[in-house]
């Protein structure tokens, strides 16, 4: 089809948000379809540039191509008009990227437990009515007050249906692997009752198959995929992630920053909580 070959050929992958791994590799169907990612590409010209693209040539007419994307079909709606240079350009995709600061575990200061809530109506319609964090509301007391320039490993605990993309303002993070959750519904139920990881025995659950992280996600990120029935383990780094040195400007003063699921809908029915940093 036209719209996915010339994606394609067009489109070289730069970067997942923050950082990428080197070399940058070509933009695939699997690169694209990210649920509320990030993407940093690079477009160039083709000799002969489609004029549409997404769309499938059918009987001479404009086909729009639809892509599943997550839990929703979708339609190309991207469309790219690159001009002709007024002067010769010279740049080009580098074969080595910048190189980040190394993803080391055994570093972390602490380890939190990050988990994810989904609350229904008590049957009355059947559908959820809001989605919490560790149990609480973006405006109850910050609890992950992380030191600047710390690093931490944080457990995220999906104890919802659906896939959701955990997004950090201000801190990078890298996934190292994701564990299955075994007895979900008794974790569910005790998480429900006691909101406490360690008390209802979170790593005791943690004991299904170990599904390792794709390739092309093996960077620092501040968007990542947590899967539903799983524990993602994450490295997160309160520092810059490009040079390993601080940040430039004083990190915990107000208001701070937030952390969320970053499909839009989630967040405005309180999938959000404060992030507090602290010296």
């Amino acid at each position: 089809m036209l719209g996915e070959t010339a994606l394609t050929v067009l489109l070289v992958l730069a970067g997942l948000a923050t950082g990428t791994r080197p070399p940058p590799p070509p933009v695939s169907e699997d690169t694209l379809e990210k649920v509320a990612g990030s993407l940093e590409m690079y477009v160039d010209r083709l000799p002969q540039m489609p004029k549409i693209h997404g769309y499938s040539m059918e009987r001479g007419r404009a086909t729009p191509v639809h892509l599943a994307v997550g839990m929703y079909r979708k339609k190309w709606v991207m469309k790219f008009v690159v001009e002709p240079a007024k002067t010769r350009d010279h740049s080009r995709v580098p074969a080595r990227l910048l190189e980040y600061v190394k993803v080391a575990e055994e570093e972390a200061a602490r380890k939190r437990y990050i988990v994810l809530y989904e609350y229904d109506d008590d049957g009355a319609t059947g559908g959820p009515t809001h989605l919490y964090i560790n149990g609480k509301r973006l405006e109850d007391p910050a609890t992950e007050t992380p030191r600047v320039g710390a690093t931490e490993v944080w457990e995220v605990v999906n104890l919802t249906p659906d896939d959701h993309p955990l997004h950090l303002h201000l801190a990078t993070f890298q996934a190292v692997r994701a564990r299955g959750l075994v007895g979900l519904d008794e974790l569910r139920r005790c998480m429900a009752r006691h909101n406490d990881a360690d008390w209802c025995n979170v790593s005791r659950h943690a004991a299904g198959d170990v599904v390792g992280v794709p390739e092309h996600e093996r960077t620092w990120k501040n968007v990542g995929k947590m899967a539903p029935g799983y524990l993602t383990t994450v490295v997160v780094k309160f520092l810059m992630v490009e040079t390993g040195e601080a940040y430039p400007f004083d990190a915990t003063a107000e208001p701070g920053y937030v952390y969320h699921c970053h499909i839009l809908d989630h967040e405005d029915n309180a999938m959000i909580r404060p992030l507090k940093l602290i010296r």
